[in-house]
């Protein structure tokens, strides 16, 4: 039995490039005397080992990332290793999707709940509780090395004030704005309103000269914003500040996103990693803005009773803070983004046919039409968007004899 890689071949250049990279190739001898490759790729250190035939006396020129494996032989072992091994991976995909499909409509109809019905409208100091708890889980995790800081020597002082914070005080702005337009608009508007982010997102891009958008993505986004147009002239239940709240929540997001792409570019920070240096900061300035904006009226009202008498609303909104965040980054970990941006419309779009039959939310005929086009709008913008940054397909040679 052996393993024969199907391979690119390596000239001079690509020797040195390999090399500079970190890529390093060990050959050793396995008890069958077949030549074995152990191929150390990049900064990953991600190993791969396979087996050459000696009596074909193949020779390998490169081993990639995205090595191809042409086995001669297969045991039926091997089969139901790799069977279960799907079986495994596709239980772990769907209880991931599951679990975010619940959890974000979950926190929003808790915050809704906390913020309108038990008449508590402080939308940052109830923003503020689920950065609060992610901060301590995040740090928890770094102190008692469950997670390992791969960006400690890059996140200097300098560095965290200059990059960090900006970006932690936009994150701030967008959930404060995002929760106070719960008390304002009903969710099912709010829902099929999200859909407008990706128009601001490309104007931010656009103007900061970070990206140049192909043709197909602005007639999408010009599609998603004649949608948005005919959605809130067919709304009969919205409120002009509701409306304000709403586009001031997908503003700020749109300047948070480029912010993270200007000022934290090519830094790839892990979930919990990222939240360790992002949710202290946001979480001070959602702190700092009740502070001053809110925590009067809530002394003066006597409102602070309203969290004693209610505390598992308070303690969801704080846990569900927390778990919205690892629910993407499971989905992203088991499948990948593009079914992290499918899974978030159709949860949004699910959450608001739910409002419509179980809580009464009135939606006119011209809404649904204008929602479905934005949605189909966004489908597009998503697939030019993938087209752009999709990577050229790999080339392959035949591996040379001797």
């Amino acid at each position: 039995m052996y393993l024969r890689p199907r391979v690119k071949s390596l000239n001079k250049e690509d020797h040195n490039k390999n090399k500079a990279s970190g890529n390093s190739f060990d050959k050793s001898k396995d008890k069958n005397n077949n030549t074995m490759v152990k191929a150390v790729l990049g900064n990953e250190q991600e190993t791969k080992t396979f087996l050459k035939d000696e009596e074909t006396g193949l020779k390998v020129d490169r081993i990639t990332d995205d090595v191809e494996l042409e086995s001669g032989l297969s045991s039926s072992k091997n089969s139901e290793i790799g069977a279960d091994n799907r079986l495994v991976g596709t239980l772990k995909a769907v209880v991931a999707c599951g679990f975010y499909m619940v959890i974000g409509p979950s926190l929003i109809l808790n915050n809704k709940f906390i913020l309108k019905d038990l008449d508590f409208k402080y939308p940052m100091l109830v923003s503020c509780l689920g950065l609060i708890t992610t901060s301590i889980v995040s740090h928890l995790l770094v102190r008692f090395q469950f997670v390992q800081l791969q960006h400690r020597d890059v996140v200097t002082k300098d560095f965290y004030l200059k990059r960090i914070v900006p970006v932690g005080i936009t994150l701030a702005l967008t959930l404060s704005f995002g929760n106070a337009v719960y008390i304002h608009l009903g969710v099912a508007l709010i829902q099929m309103l999200k859909a407008f982010t990706p128009v601001i997102v490309l104007m931010g891009v656009v103007i900061s000269g970070i990206e140049s958008p192909s043709k197909g993505v602005i007639l999408s986004v010009l599609g998603i914003a004649f949608g948005t147009a005919l959605n809130c002239a067919g709304a009969v239940d919205y409120t002009f500040y509701g409306l304000f709240l709403m586009f001031g929540a997908e503003f700020f997001e749109a300047v948070r996103l480029v912010l993270t792409q200007f000022l934290l570019q090519n830094k790839k920070f892990g979930v919990i990693e990222g939240q360790y240096w992002l949710a202290p900061a946001s979480a001070a300035s959602l702190m700092t803005l009740s502070i001053f904006s809110e925590w009067n009226t809530i002394s003066s009202k006597g409102h602070i009773s309203v969290v004693f008498e209610n505390p598992q609303y308070f303690f969801f909104s704080a846990t569900l803070g927390l778990l919205v965040n690892l629910s993407s980054f499971l989905v992203v970990q088991t499948t990948n983004s593009v079914t992290l941006k499918i899974l978030g419309t159709v949860r949004n779009a699910g959450l608001v046919i739910f409002q419509v039959i179980f809580a009464g939310e009135i939606i006119t005929a011209q809404q649904f039409g204008a929602y479905g086009l934005t949605i189909v709008a966004f489908g597009f913008y998503n697939y030019f968007k993938m087209q752009k940054s999709a990577p050229a397909p790999t080339q392959y040679t035949k591996v040379e004899q001797k």
